[in-house]
């Protein structure tokens, strides 16, 4: 340690260890910290129809909540320009439909040919692109799409 431990040092160490270990035996707080700031837990519940499901939370720009093999993912890309939003949104192989509420380049994107059966809402934020991506193991139906445009509604109109 460079320099000299003074009292104050010692008494700022012991004091964030003492918070440490009272947040670790504090099952509220540590599942607020696993939250995905940007998803609304109510829509959370409805979308996995009131299955028990766990969140995940990678650094500032993604998110994941499962219950089993259905997941949905948030991914947040920095620095987008609104040419290369709309290249990013630009999946052949889905049907696209506009979503004007969440922006010039708002979408979802469903009924893909390719890969999982899944729906994907996004936008631009700022220079932020977001992308929520819905994958229920079979086609969303209209209800969990609706859902999935909400919690996208959510995450925009949020202070973020």
């Amino acid at each position: 340690v460079p320099g000299e431990v003074t009292g104050d040092t010692r008494e700022a160490f012991l004091a964030l260890s003492r918070r440490a270990f009272d947040l670790a035996g504090d099952s509220e707080s540590l599942a607020a910290a696993t939250r995905c700031a940007y998803f609304d837990q109510d829509l959370l519940k409805e979308l996995f129809k009131g299955a028990a499901f766990s969140q995940q939370v990678y650094g500032a720009n993604s998110c994941i909540a499962n219950a089993g093999t259905r997941v949905l993912m948030l991914a947040i890309v920095d620095n987008v320009s609104p040419a290369l939003a709309q290249t990013m949104a630009a999946s052949g192989d889905c049907k696209s439909t506009p979503l004007p509420a969440l922006g010039a380049q708002g979408s979802i994107g469903y009924a893909c040919a390719q890969g999982n059966a899944r729906a994907m809402v996004r936008y631009l934020k700022g220079a932020k692109h977001f992308e929520f991506s819905w994958i229920p193991g079979a086609e969303p139906s209209p209800a969990e799409r609706e859902l999935l445009v909400k919690l996208a509604q959510f995450a925009h109109d949020g202070a973020y």
